[in-house]
């Protein structure tokens, strides 16, 4: 009996290697044929754009696809002569999965500019679970950069999996040297889409405890950029949400009434400014940029 257990179990274990050595010559086989990089593909690269400047001052933009659209990194690098990294991709990966990573890569003498989509001042902890997989599924150097060794694993024995569809501007090949988005420029805009934004009570704690980083670092608050007809209906809570991070001596760039865009002012989606647009509102925030900068001096 013990001797057909010990065949079983090594039948088992080397059919389990078998398996995982298919997975894998299948995963470098498809990457050998297959351009299968996709727009999600890109935020990788943003990654590794920040760890190649680890050891130098440097501007961080964060937040989802509102920030890589609607700020340009490039623009406030030449204003300020500091070396600036778009972070902003896709608020469907969340903001926490990627954290720890950015903190190891920054030092004190770094400017983070946070400007989370709205949902994440009311929800922080909120993710698109099916996107922040495909990308972890379909991209086996995430997981790598994170250090993240089930990451790896799943993006070797799940991979190929379904990959978003590419259409401009969301392809691969969308980036500058800085990691704006620069793919939509050029192209027509369409009407942007309304939305909802969570009515539940802004939970400062919860907030400033899911991004421990606003107070550990230095940091400006930017509002993300608003649809006039969603600023006017929930204009009360926005104002609240401002009132509160006053009152918790945060620096915040401007108040919630400069971040109010009309709908031409968007490319096509909620948050997407069109790149006139977005070089608007960088020159704005270049001036509050510089503000802090100074007001930093000489508090030192």
């Amino acid at each position: 009996m013990k001797i057909f257990i010990t065949k079983v179990l090594i039948f088992l274990f080397l059919s389990l290697g078998v398996f995982a050595l298919a997975r894998i010559s299948m995963y470098y086989v498809h990457i050998k044929r297959n351009n299968t990089k996709n727009f999600n593909s890109a935020f990788v690269d943003k990654l590794k754009i920040l760890k190649a400047h680890k050891n130098e001052r440097k501007i961080i933009l964060l937040g989802g696809s509102s920030v890589g659209f609607g700020l340009s990194a490039e623009q406030i690098e030449k204003a300020t002569g500091i070396f600036t990294v778009n972070l902003g991709h896709h608020a469907g990966f969340g903001l926490i999965d990627f954290q720890d990573y950015m903190i190891e890569n920054i030092s004190k003498n770094d400017i983070i500019i946070f400007s989370p989509e709205w949902h994440f001042f009311i929800r922080p902890k909120t993710c698109d679970e099916p996107t922040l997989n495909n990308m972890i599924n379909n991209n086996i150097e995430y997981g790598k950069l994170l250090l993240k060794p089930s990451y790896v694993i799943r993006s070797l024995i799940l991979y190929p999996s379904e990959y978003a569809k590419q259409y401009p501007p969301y392809i691969y090949n969308c980036l500058n040297k800085n990691g704006d988005i620069n793919t939509h420029c050029g192209l027509p805009s369409l009407t942007p889409l309304s939305y909802e934004i969570p009515t539940d009570k802004f939970d400062f704690n919860l907030f400033k405890k899911t991004f421990p980083f606003i107070s550990k670092y230095k940091t400006i608050i930017l509002f993300p950029p608003t649809q006039a007809q969603v600023f006017d209906k929930y204009k009360t809570q926005l104002l609240d949400i401002e009132t509160i991070l006053r009152e918790n001596n945060l620096f915040l760039a401007d108040d919630i009434e400069h971040n109010k865009y009309l709908e031409t002012d968007f490319f096509d989606a909620t948050y997407h400014l069109n790149c006139a647009t977005r070089q608007r509102r960088t020159d704005s925030l270049i001036n509050n940029i510089k503000r802090f900068i100074k007001l930093n001096t000489q508090i030192k």
